[in-house]
């Protein structure tokens, strides 16, 4: 009651001094501020109103782009830091040059706004270029920018747009020989070229019908949508239209010769890159020559590059041989088997782009089967106690129909998780049934073809997908392919089937850059793979 100016006495009880503020609420005496409110609230308005000035201020000052950014920026301030004074009037003698500069859309209409408020200055917006300048200064700048476009290397089609944007009075005058109001020049002095514009360049998409409601007797004629053609006759427009068609020719071929030169720049890239990254193998070529011995297990060992030599959208391997990490290569390191026995193959480990895993490899696809059944017997009985298990950590297993002409199986069904010897199922997982097949396919082939060159290498192999881990499952064992080797054993040309992911004989090539197999990449157990051991760590 104070702060409002309420009489009351201090000695009164609270009923008196609630009754006293009700009735001075009745009576109108609170329906403004206290003054002490007022003095406070307009304290603070000042206070940040002054603050904000200041960090406005401080931005402007940090803007470092010139003319154009300064205008998008803060344009009340960019005409104040051109055209005004101190006192805040005109300054004509601060910036006597028109300032032409690039402004975007959304702040052309502010900056409009701003100007017109500046007595004697004047602003021109064109499709990509705002000009704010004196009015006595303005039509000597722009005649200078519309001097300055046709100087310009450029389309006739691009220039004619630009300059229609600048000073369409102008631009009419010089190239239709139209005056300022409107008024076609005489017959004989009407120029006989006629202009291009392309809408999507000009200030205003309606300008060609604003010329011709303009100027009566003029020719237009619309090419493709966006590109308008007016001239003061038919044969002008044509003659327009043929220019146009032979400026859009020369472009598109000078495109293509550019998209050429790209390609081959890209090429000779490509074959740089991959001249370093087969340096091995070119040395390795340089100490070795044709051996006529057909090829050994002992030849084949050693670190390999690979290449995808399919073609075309739907290639697989495009993407992968020419990745951009060396590290990201398609490899095939492959190594011998260790010990003194009887061996049927050697063993590898592949990365093909998405998908990484183990290979064998042998001289027949008889050595291969072995190999493969060796495979799966060492990695069982080596894996733990638990090593003769044949029923998958995760449960029973439905085995593969069997194959055509395979024959019959003597597999009986056991209690999940029961244990059972080694060898008790004759074909658990069909790999008797598939070799049947192969071998009738195989028969069939090599009666009506010759037999395969001497220096051919079979290979089996399980894989997982690289950015999941999940293995590829190959019940059929069709996870199949071969390499044919060159005299010298130091590079192959090859056929990889992968029918799961969609892939049948997939050409690669092989080039062998080291003798030597990388020691950190070491075929991992085959039945990693092959998704009998899935849960297990390795």
């Amino acid at each position: 009651m104070d702060l409002y100016g309420i009489t009351y006495r201090k000695s009164d009880r609270v009923q008196k001094l609630a009754d006293t503020l009700e009735a001075a609420l009745d009576t109108g005496q609170c329906k403004e501020l206290a003054p002490r409110f007022v003095a406070v609230r307009d304290r603070l308005r000042k206070e940040y109103d002054d603050a904000f000035i200041r960090l406005g201020d401080k931005l402007f000052a940090e803007i470092t782009g010139g003319p154009g950014e300064e205008a998008e920026g803060d344009p009340a301030r960019f005409v104040a830091k051109h055209f005004l004074g101190a006192d805040g009037q005109p300054d004509r003698a601060k910036t006597k040059d028109v300032l032409a500069f690039r402004c975007g859309s959304h702040e052309r209409q502010e900056l409009r706004e701003v100007v017109d408020t500046v007595p004697g200055l004047s602003i021109v917006m064109t499709w990509r270029t705002v000009f704010v300048g004196w009015e006595t200064e303005m039509q000597r700048s722009i005649e200078a920018e519309f001097s300055r476009l046709e100087s310009v290397p450029q389309p006739v089609l691009k220039m004619h747009s630009a300059l229609a944007s600048v000073d369409l009075g102008l631009f009419l005058k010089r190239y239709l020989g139209i005056g300022p109001d409107g008024a076609a020049p005489p017959a004989d002095a009407r120029p006989s070229t006629a202009i291009q514009l392309n809408r999507w360049e000009l200030q205003n998409q309606k300008l060609p019908e604003e010329i011709m409601a303009k100027t009566p007797g003029l020719c237009m004629k619309e090419v493709e949508y966006t590109a308008v053609i007016i001239g003061w006759d038919a044969v002008s427009v044509a003659a327009g239209i043929a220019s146009l068609r032979e400026a859009q020719r020369l472009a598109e071929e000078k495109e293509a010769a550019e998209e050429r030169a790209a390609q081959e720049k890209e090429k000779a890239e490509v074959k740089a890159r991959w001249d370093r990254r087969t340096k091995g193998h070119t040395e390795l070529k340089s100490r070795v020559t044709a051996n006529p011995s057909p090829l050994t297990l002992q030849r084949l060992v050693g670190s390999y590059l690979v290449q995808w030599d399919s073609t075309g959208e739907d290639s697989t391997g495009d993407q992968y041989n020419d990745p951009w990490h060396d590290s990201e290569l398609m490899r095939v390191d492959v190594f011998l088997p260790l010990g003194s026995g009887k061996t049927h193959g050697v063993k590898a480990r592949f990365h093909f782009g998405d998908i990484e895993g183990t290979m064998l490899l042998g001289m027949t696809r008889r050595d291969v089967e072995l190999l493969r059944d060796m495979q799966r017997d060492h990695d069982y009985t080596s894996d733990s106690e638990d090593s003769d298990l044949e029923v998958p950590p995760w449960g029973g297993f439905k085995a593969p129909k069997p194959a055509m002409n395979a024959g019959p199986t003597t597999a009986r069904t056991l209690p999940i998780g029961a244990k059972r010897p080694l060898g008790e199922i004759a074909d658990p997982w069909g790999v008797q049934a598939a070799r049947a097949k192969r071998q009738m396919l195989e028969a069939a082939k090599t009666a009506a073809a010759s037999s395969p060159p001497t220096t051919r290498v079979y290979f089996q192999y399980v894989c997982s997908e690289e950015v999941e881990g999940w293995p590829i499952l190959d019940h059929r064992n069709e996870h199949i392919g071969y390499f044919d080797f060159d005299q010298t054993g130091l590079a192959a040309k090859g056929v990889l089937d992968c029918p799961d992911i969609g892939k049948h004989e997939e050409p690669l090539s092989l080039f062998k850059i080291s003798e030597t197999p990388s020691r950190d990449r070491k075929p991992k157990p085959w039945c990693k793979y092959d998704g009998r051991h899935w849960g297990r760590r390795w």
